[in-house]
């Protein structure tokens, strides 16, 4: 913006340089604007440059990771798992990306199967990716990469938020329905008749109780209970969109309506 507005100045103030100077001159103002672009652009978006965050007062400041100079055109989901990091289910780019031991890294994907990357979750040995758009879910293992594990021929619709309890996989459809979905049964269809119960938006498990934390970005309720039982209204935010519960138990829940 300073360079623009000096080569602007420069051009129409009365005091200006002759033309023949100008002539000169610009040409190397304008190398310099587009040098301070492209330093601005590098220095906000390369996590190398760009480690403490003024706008948060802590002692450690914010460290960013990754940007969109790092491959991320929209990070829609994160989740983590001791054995996979951290994963981030890049919607934008149709593609998820992981932080693990150090490294920042796409998870391939050659035959490009990935299109609208939205949730995704993990277990010890395998990734889980939906994909609205597809209408499936994908697994990915290290040993056979990304294969479609359920599809639309399960009765998936608009697969979303999705979290693994054992051998099954929870997935919330449609923005209605949650479903469970285990390899080798039929899926099972569940929709809460809670009249809160309007957009959910992210789920979590609580192995302390058992029970489902689902956010609801329309209502803002944080619903809690388990699959096929009454679901109660545990609290209630702006715009509750995603949900985690870490070891200790605690809750955290991101809220748009709040910020």
């Amino acid at each position: 913006f300073v360079g623009i507005s000096l080569l602007i100045l420069l051009r129409n103030s009365k005091y200006s340089l002759p033309l023949g100077n100008q002539k000169k001159i610009l040409p190397r103002a304008g190398m310099a604007v587009i040098f301070l672009c492209a330093a601005t652009l590098v220095a906000t978006s390369s996590p190398s440059l760009w480690i403490r965050s003024p706008l948060i007062d802590t002692p450690q400041g914010v460290e960013l990771r990754a940007g969109y100079f790092d491959g991320l055109k929209h990070a829609d989901d994160l989740f983590y798992h001791p054995s996979w990091g951290v994963l981030v289910a890049n919607e934008g780019g149709s593609s998820v990306y992981q932080w693990f031991n150090g490294r920042w890294r796409r998870i391939v994907d050659p035959s490009k199967q990935l299109r609208d990357v939205d949730s995704l979750t993990a277990t010890d040995d395998a990734l889980y990716v939906s994909d609205g758009s597809q209408k499936t879910i994908f697994r990915y293992t290290t040993k056979t990469g990304f294969e479609r594990a359920w599809t639309n021929a399960d009765g998936l619709t608009h697969p979303e938020a999705l979290v693994s309890v054992g051998p099954a996989l929870y997935v919330i459809d449609n923005e209605k329905e949650l479903v469970r979905l285990e390899e080798g049964s039929d899926a099972q269809r569940w929709t809460p008749t809670n009249p809160e119960w309007k957009t959910p938006e992210g789920i979590a498990y609580s192995p302390a109780t058992d029970t489902f934390v689902i956010s609801d970005d329309g209502s803002g309720a944080i619903f809690e209970g388990a699959f096929g039982h009454t679901l109660n209204v545990r609290g209630t935010m702006g715009a509750a969109e995603d949900i985690f519960i870490p070891d200790d138990g605690a809750l955290l829940v991101t809220d748009n309506g709040w910020g």
